[in-house]
């Protein structure tokens, strides 16, 4: 009786043993959801507070995981809906208000979900796309500026501010029933400036002059 006992407790320990390196293992490769795996199957022979921990790390990282994953999924979804939009403006007859109306309410509820990623540049160059596509340029600015500060290279972005500065220079130019000549033609000068520069970063020729 007592020697079987003890020869079954060796065992176990070596199976904890085992399990344990293998999950510790798996976690310094990177590989999380290997981890998470052998630290509980770890656990289920013996508590172990470091496993624990490792265990609350793996279902944390999975979360995130798949947090990010429904993340990529809605951004591709309204990066579609955008462009469709987009496109729209040069179909005769295509429901563009409707679209239009579609667009501002997706970039509203992705405004709300960068709360919860707010070093995501993709989400704010998404966000910016569903505002300039929906006719809101001074939140499409804004959203794209976020973009460019998280990642300044990025060619699309680039190109979508631009956009919104080039169009900020022409209603500049247009001017207002208070704005001086003089106060216009500063005003466009400074957005076609912008617009240029974010141009110069994907190799355009664009010159920093009112459009």
């Amino acid at each position: 009786g007592g020697g079987a006992w003890f020869m079954v407790a060796r065992i176990r320990t070596r199976a904890f043993e085992e399990v344990r390196a293998e999950a510790y293992r798996a976690r310094d490769a990177g590989d999380w959801t290997r981890a998470l795996a052998l630290s509980e199957q770890a656990l289920r022979i013996r508590p172990d507070p470091s496993l624990e921990r490792l265990a609350e790390d793996g279902r944390r990282r999975k979360k995130e995981d798949a947090d990010l994953e429904d993340l990529r999924r809605r951004l591709a979804l309204a990066r579609e809906l955008f462009r469709e939009t987009e496109q729209a403006y040069y179909v005769r007859g295509a429901d563009i208000a409707k679209k239009r109306d579609a667009a501002l309410h997706l970039a509203e509820e992705l405004d709300l979900l960068a709360k919860s990623h707010p070093e995501s540049a993709d989400l704010w160059r998404t966000i910016g796309g569903g505002w300039h596509v929906g006719g809101d340029p001074r939140r499409a600015q804004s959203a794209l500026e976020k973009a460019l500060a998280l990642d300044p290279t990025d060619g699309w972005t680039n190109f979508l501010l631009g956009r919104t500065y080039l169009e900020a220079s022409m209603s500049a130019r247009l001017g207002g029933p208070d704005a001086s000549e003089k106060d216009a033609a500063r005003l466009s000068t400074h957005w076609a400036a912008k617009a240029a520069e974010c141009m110069s970063r994907i190799g355009s020729e664009w010159e920093a002059r009112p459009v």
